[in-house]
């Protein structure tokens, strides 16, 4: 092994030897897999800022967990043989944390350097842990575009033969998109539609008054009962700001499920990140840069790890979010989802969310970690006798979704039978929908969530009511 790969605990001590000499000690992380023109560059310009050079390379295990499971191609010792070999460097050390940050406060560089593809505000963690010593965080250019990924990929094209060589081509090749960072992107929500829970509920009629206490009253009974209390929504229920009231109900013990499509995901996920969400779709689709944001590359690598560790996509958004130093991580429902074992389950369409755009956004573990949110869903709905099932106007997946876990409860248990249905959305319909199907001549025909969910048997009620009056006037009746 080259002398110049230390173990952490080595070149610690070393390090603080050189310090003492008054040498400036200069630190670079990285994968450095499949090492490339740009990589030499680098380490050369890294190494002229300081005296010792020392890289701090990535595990195998950590680069899996962060760009899955196909890499890194060159195991760890072999990377670090190689480093260690070129003159620029000084030390080479491995670490297996995703991010340096406790072998930086081990070794207190004078400076620490990201390369040219480090993101603007990605690096908030290093610098300020640097700064507590007095080092300085630097982001070096370096010379040539070159990148392994790419790299990859042309060996992969160039030894593709016949039909195999044929069929990319009639796919559209998402690593030619250009993705930027979310700090760039104009939103149109943030964290100033959140609703305190506490506040007084919107004025809503007497009628719909009485509707949601008789709702209030059933939920109470399930709750008493330990029967569950499902919620399905979609993504206005985040961008009306209901985020707060949701959690609130789960700490009290009123959610036992929820059930959602992938928009809730992404903008849950990007007011915790960030504190905005909600793009402009008509400004960006002129533009060419509708959904080509980092989010797809956050949410895509946490269900590949998701996947391999056998999650669901709900529960992979969620650890990825309660582990995170996401500054608005305590507002997310995902995230309190996890934190609270309440499952979160995501129903996918495949091509329908900005996530699917994204390179890193791989369709096989999104299937998979969906999958396993569905059958999760079933085993939930099998134990809904004298629960109870809210669908907060989620039009279309949640219609479908209850559907089909519910036949396949009653498939094992014929006996499921007592159960609330509670259904809201603002289209118009005052039909009694417990008397049957209305007639084609009755407007109330054509609303197709509510013809699935009148033959779903059990105590049917449908409110004709915007979510946030429904929510906030339904907290306040459980809990106030």
């Amino acid at each position: 092994m080259n002398p110049k790969i230390k173990s952490r605990q080595e070149l610690k001590e070393i390090v603080e030897n050189l310090k003492s000499q008054g040498k400036k000690v200069v630190t670079t992380n990285g994968a450095f897999d499949i090492l490339h023109v740009s990589h030499i560059n680098l380490l050369k310009e890294v190494k002229s800022l300081g005296d010792i050079l020392v890289v701090l390379l990535n595990s195998d295990s950590s680069i899996k967990a962060y760009k899955g499971e196909n890499r890194p191609i060159l195991p760890q010792n072999e990377r670090a043989e190689m480093l260690a070999a070129l003159e620029y460097v000084d030390y080479v050390t491995i670490f297996e944390e995703p991010k340096p940050l406790k072998i930086l406060e081990e070794l207190k560089p004078n400076l620490h350097t990201k390369g040219y593809q480090s993101i603007p505000g990605k690096n908030k963690e290093e610098e300020e842990l640097i700064s507590k010593w007095n080092g300085k965080l630097q982001l070096v250019d370096s010379e040539g575009l070159h990148s392994t990924t790419d790299i990859i990929k042309k060996i992969i094209d160039s030894n593709m033969t016949g039909s195999h060589k044929e069929c990319p081509k009639e796919m559209f090749n998402r690593s030619r998109l250009k993705i930027k960072p979310l700090s760039e992107r104009e939103s149109k929500s943030d964290l100033s539609v959140l609703i305190e829970p506490n506040s007084e509920p919107p004025k809503i009629s007497e009628e719909q008054l009485n509707k949601i206490k008789k709702i209030a009253s059933l939920l109470t009974e399930s709750k008493n009962k330990n029967a569950p209390i499902v919620y399905a929504f979609g993504a206005h229920f985040i961008k009306n700001g209901l985020s707060k009231i949701l959690i609130e109900l789960m700490k009290k013990g009123y959610v036992q499920h929820l059930l959602s499509n992938e928009a809730v995901i992404i903008h849950d996920w990007e007011l915790a990140f960030q504190g905005r969400t909600e793009e402009d779709v008509r400004k960006y689709i002129a533009e060419g840069q509708f959904g080509l944001w980092e989010t797809g590359e956050h949410i895509g690598n946490a269900i590949q790890v998701g996947a391999k560790d056998n999650l669901g996509y709900g529960e992979s958004i969620g650890k990825l979010i309660l582990e995170s130093q996401y500054p608005n991580k305590n507002i997310s429902i995902v995230g309190k989802a996890y934190e609270l074992r309440i499952p979160f389950s995501v129903g996918m369409t495949l091509g329908q969310n900005i996530t699917h755009s994204h390179p890193k956004f791989n369709f096989e573990a999104a299937g998979k970690t969906s999958g396993i949110d569905f059958l999760k869903f079933v085993k939930t709905i099998s134990n809904l006798e004298h629960g109870s099932y809210l669908s907060i106007g989620s039009a279309i997946l949640s219609p479908q979704i209850f559907e089909k876990a519910l036949s396949m409860a009653r498939n094992v248990n014929p006996n499921l039978k007592n159960y609330n249905i509670f259904v809201t959305d603002i289209q118009p319909g005052n039909w009694d929908w417990n008397k049957g199907e209305p007639p084609k001549d009755n407007p109330a025909y054509y609303l197709r969530f509510m013809k699935t969910f009148a033959r779903m048997g059990g105590n049917l009620e449908h409110m004709e009511i915007d979510n946030v009056n429904f929510l906030h006037n339904l907290y306040y009746l459980l809990l106030r």
